[in-house]
């Protein structure tokens, strides 16, 4: 029921034009709360790693502050992470060239959310291969003396 609530309260703000609001998670707040952990593993990219544009992201979670991962999501640095169900991603991402953090978010059964930063670099991307040659056009000759 909470991560419905949960998911409604995003929809309205994102609905509302707050794309970058974020959501406190619901319970005991202050010095006093728990941490949130997770086992979210992301295993393309490394932390601190240089990588092309588009480069794969490819992560795993199974629980979030002791919740059942329900979704995933990623961002790059500040823009709003885009849920996904299920517990892994496995996708191409293209970012420009220049000093980045992805976000890898998860969202937990009961409304917890969870996060995962990896800094990275982006390159510059390949430049596209060239075009191929023309296909070329046979001669034709008209017979004479016809």
């Amino acid at each position: 029921m909470k991560l419905l609530k949960f998911c409604l309260i995003a929809l309205v703000l994102l609905a509302a034009g707050c794309s970058s609001a974020k959501l406190a998670p619901s319970g005991p707040t202050g010095p006093s709360a728990p941490a949130e952990t997770t086992n979210t593993a992301v295993v393309t990219p490394t932390n601190g790693s240089s990588v092309g544009s588009p480069f794969t992201l490819d992560a795993t979670a199974t629980a979030c502050s002791s919740q059942t991962v329900v979704s995933m999501g990623y961002s790059l640095d500040s823009a709003a992470a885009s849920p996904v169900n299920g517990t892994a991603l496995n996708l191409q991402v293209t970012a420009a060239a220049g000093d980045h953090t992805l976000h890898v978010q998860t969202w937990g059964n009961d409304g917890s959310t969870c996060d995962t930063n990896v800094a990275i670099t982006v390159t510059a991307a390949a430049p596209p291969p060239p075009p191929a040659p023309p296909i070329p056009t046979p001669a034709l000759t008209c017979p004479t003396g016809l």
